[in-house]
């Protein structure tokens, strides 16, 4: 029986609301919110008040948090209590983008076909806007789940602020699992799912110099350069090369891929070509091998640090489910974003939620 939750229904509204979806998607992303940069720190107060409005004008309740720097917005989706809750985890600030390399100006939303252009589009506000639409198509439709937001501000800086907020609020941010939108395809072929991030593990180096600046031509010989002595370090931690850490012990715990894992890869439509075309590259290292497709199980690079504070404060299963392909830009000039992403995103995340609530119903 349909209820409302069918390939073609789903279909129908994300085509109905694409021009909502591009206001929405356009007004955000033309809010320059540069979490590293203090002279913007106005507009990340503006850029998440403009994601309160957002969520209440869909439907929901919104809230903003207040941190030692930028702030941290949680939206609701009450269903009812005894019903599981999804929390979607999003971030809203932005990596600079003053190069001269934009072929549009980096902070103007500019529509191209059913391309997207503007920093932030696909890294993270286009799948942000996507998940938003899917769960309210979701909520109106019955859904018998809660679905909270999780939107944080300072994702790019390295989430300072973020697990002290989240552990100081914990009966607020409660839930059942959380959906992070925040990763990417191996390729366009094929939807992938991460299931595992490398981490982050930061390191501090202080090296103490002379009293003041010399001249190479007369000390540089007898005096110890501390340029190349920091390279001599950096050296000693991490190959050049091959990028493997030399640090003993550094691997110790890491989980070796499976079987699967590594046919997942095989079969995930990565190829060499297209991953330099994509990335601008002209060398590599090695050179290794609700979309009418089954997804693959990918694992992803050193990212996301707000992963590991949700696992240890709110201590319930993590999964991932992203949007943005590699020919997206993330990071890079002229990122952008496309209908086609937004359009299967908005139905799978709609999908998702209601198939949540119903594997509750069904095992109660």
């Amino acid at each position: 029986m349909d209820n409302g939750f069918s390939r073609e229904s789903l279909k129908t509204y994300a085509g109905q609301s694409r021009g909502e979806f591009e206001k929405a998607l356009g007004e955000l992303v033309e809010i320059p919110t540069i979490s590293s940069d203090s002279n913007y720190k106005s507009d990340m107060k503006r850029g998440a008040e403009y994601a309160i409005s957002l969520i209440e004008s869909f439907g929901g309740k919104a809230s903003l948090y207040d941190t030692p720097g930028h702030p941290l917005v949680h939206g609701r989706f009450d269903r009812g209590e005894g019903l599981p809750t999804v929390t979607v985890y999003n971030h809203l600030d932005v990596q600079p983008a003053e190069t001269p390399d934009w072929k549009t100006p980096s902070f103007q939303f500019v529509k191209q076909g059913d391309r997207y252009f503007g920093r932030g589009t696909t890294d993270d506000k286009g799948p942000a806007m996507t998940a938003l639409f899917g769960a309210r198509y979701a909520f109106d439709n019955g859904a018998p789940v809660n679905i909270h937001f999780l939107w944080e501000m300072e994702e790019e800086i390295g989430s300072p602020h973020f697990e002290e907020t989240i552990r100081g609020h914990a009966r607020e941010f409660a839930t059942d699992s959380v959906l992070v939108v925040d990763t990417i395809w191996v390729s366009r072929s094929r939807p992938a799912q991460p299931a595992g991030l490398r981490g982050l593990q930061g390191f501090r180096f202080t090296l103490r110099t002379g009293e003041t600046d010399q001249h190479s031509g007369t000390a540089g010989g007898a005096a110890r350069n501390p340029v190349t002595e920091m390279c001599q370090l950096i050296s000693e931690c991490v190959d050049g090369k091959t990028g493997r850490v030399k640090i003993p012990g550094f691997y110790s715990d890491v989980v070796p891929p499976t079987k699967k894992d590594l046919e997942d890869l095989k079969s995930c439509g990565f190829t060499v070509r297209d991953f330099k075309k994509d990335h601008l590259y002209k060398k590599l290292r090695v050179e290794r091998f609700a979309f009418g497709k089954e997804p693959v199980f990918v694992r992803e690079g050193g990212s996301i640090g707000a992963v590991l504070s949700m696992e240890k404060v709110l201590k319930k299963p993590i999964f991932f489910l992203g949007l943005s392909l590699p020919e997206h830009g993330y990071h890079a000039p002229n990122e952008n974003y496309d209908w086609e992403q937004a359009a299967g995103g908005m139905a799978a995340f709609a999908k998702y939620f209601n198939e949540v609530g119903s594997l509750r119903a069904t095992t109660r």
